[in-house]
């Protein structure tokens, strides 16, 4: 990711995954975007995604 365009603002003990886009172009920040969390290990395949949510730069 690009150093300070992007920056969590939610709050991950409530589900939130809120994100700041400093100056959005729509070239890379135009579409669907999904807070996802990866598994834990193979085996317990914990992993987690949200709904997506489209961001609309124009």
């Amino acid at each position: 990711m690009h150093l300070q365009k992007y920056e969590w603002v939610g709050s991950p003990d409530l589900g939130d995954c809120s994100l700041w886009v400093r100056e959005a172009t729509l070239e890379f920040d135009d579409g669907l975007w999904q807070c996802q969390v990866t598994a834990s290990d193979f085996i317990t395949q914990d992993a987690l995604a949200s709904e997506p949510a489209r961001l609309v730069v124009r």
